[in-house]
């Protein structure tokens, strides 16, 4: 019984230790790369998953950090500095989400389609700064990377090779009544 109370606390510790690792990566070097998510629900839903978890995943450190063969002054100074940076990482959070911290970017329009790969697009986004409202747009390449993001690239219309691509000018769904495929509604000019 011992044997498998220690697994599950060590499993608990690991785990949790995973994801504040995965949350710092993300919320740091992350919003660096060229990579963003394809869906903005599924971004929404993962930050939503990162602002709760990581308070929650630093108090479960503690099944890993407090041992029996520590003295209890020990154990106990562990406790409380494990609550203090839960509670500081919920501010750290709470202030994030009320600054310009999470930058939402939204697919405005698919202009462009590959002609050997349609999954590859052009599009016109818009880019959303947290509390400050909107920054403006940027047309960019999206690559589909692992089904659930996209490569970025930056294009210039103007410079691009035509001949690879097809002008489709796919307007987002505003309004039900438009013919829906794959999120957008088929321009009728």
């Amino acid at each position: 019984m011992a044997i498998v109370f220690t697994i599950i606390r060590k499993t608990i510790f690991w785990l949790a230790l995973i994801f504040i690792i995965a949350t710092l990566f993300s919320l740091t070097i992350g919003q660096s790369l060229t990579y963003e998510f394809a869906d903005n629900d599924l971004s929404s839903d993962f930050y939503d998953i990162v602002m709760a978890g990581l308070p929650i995943a630093i108090i479960l450190t503690l099944f890993g950090t407090i041992k029996m063969k520590n003295k209890q002054s020990k154990n106990v100074s562990i406790v409380i500095l494990t609550i203090v940076a839960s509670v500081l990482s919920f501010f750290f959070m709470i202030n994030t989400l009320f600054s310009v911290g999470f930058i939402t970017i939204e697919n405005e329009a698919v202009l462009f389609r590959k002609n050997n790969n349609p999954n590859i697009f052009i599009a016109k986004q818009r880019i959303g700064q947290g509390a400050l409202g909107e920054d403006g747009h940027r047309i960019v390449e999206l690559k589909p990377f692992l089904k659930f993001w996209n490569k970025v690239t930056f294009v210039d219309t103007a410079a691009m090779d035509k001949m690879q691509w097809k002008f489709v000018n796919e307007q987002k769904v505003v309004n039900e009544n438009w013919k829906i495929e794959n999120g957008y509604r088929q321009s009728q000019y």
